[in-house]
């Protein structure tokens, strides 16, 4: 894995793509995690108009665009990926 970018690089592009950084089965449990919590929330909205924006900050869904929304993730959203304890064990 070549983890090495030059500051040109970064400043042309702005972004850095590291493949392998993270193994594949830790991607597709988070991957699953995140998709189950959007579905849960998304299936409680249904099809009311929520609008757009996120003026006065958000705790559980707010549409960016149209058809874009951000669904947060709290720490106990997350113990399928890192356990109970979490990612440092304690």
């Amino acid at each position: 894995m070549n983890l090495s970018l030059s500051p040109e690089q970064f400043a042309a592009e702005g972004v850095a793509l590291v493949r392998g950084l993270v193994p594949e089965s830790l991607l597709g449990s988070i991957n699953g995690v995140m998709r189950a919590q959007a579905a849960r929330v998304m299936a409680a909205l249904g099809n009311r108009p929520i609008g757009i924006g996120s003026r006065n900050g958000y705790h559980e869904l707010v549409q960016r665009s149209p058809g874009r929304f951000d669904v947060p993730m709290h720490e106990q959203d997350l113990v399928p990926i890192w356990g109970a304890q979490g990612l440092d064990g304690g």
